[in-house]
């Protein structure tokens, strides 16, 4: 909404969606603080109180979790440079960073909701003498199927 915000200025110079974006901004920064401990203190937990299943998790399903950092850290990058930055950079380097932040976010939300879906019904690996194998190699995160029945949906668009 903050792009989109920037966006409509752009076209329209009208005021009210500068006053807009910097609402916007101020609340997802809010949030983004927020979220930044308590998802730290959430992966704390899960690891301290279920080992055994995080073991299972962090074997089969790793690269979700791995591509989550990377999406994180672009999201709260752009979103830091955005906002500390705002007023000495280009507005069109202000939409890029709106876009990278975006990305960022969607990236994050679409593997998290993965996750929780794997972590819901676990599908497409086998426990057999002691290892793990692996039924869908590569893209095991994108085929769950509860992910495209059900929790998919709880990721509302931007």
């Amino acid at each position: 909404m903050i792009l989109a915000a920037k966006l409509l200025y752009q076209k329209t110079k009208d005021l009210d969606y500068v006053v807009m974006a910097k609402r916007w901004t101020k609340a997802f920064a809010v949030l983004l603080g927020v979220g930044i401990p308590t998802g730290t203190i959430a992966g704390v937990q899960l690891s301290l109180l279920w080992p055994g299943f995080m073991e299972v998790i962090g074997r089969v399903m790793p690269l979700p979790f791995q591509i989550e950092i990377y999406a994180f850290f672009i999201e709260a990058l752009f979103m830091s440079i955005y906002v500390y930055a705002a007023e000495r950079i280009a507005p069109w380097m202000r939409i890029v960073s709106l876009v990278l932040v975006a990305i960022g976010a969607l990236s994050s939300a679409v593997l998290i909701t993965n996750v929780h879906a794997f972590q819901g019904t676990p599908a497409g690996f086998r426990y057999e003498d002691g290892n793990f194998l692996i039924l869908t190699l590569g893209l095991l995160f994108l085929t769950q199927a509860s992910l495209s029945q059900r929790d998919m949906w709880h990721c509302p668009p931007m």
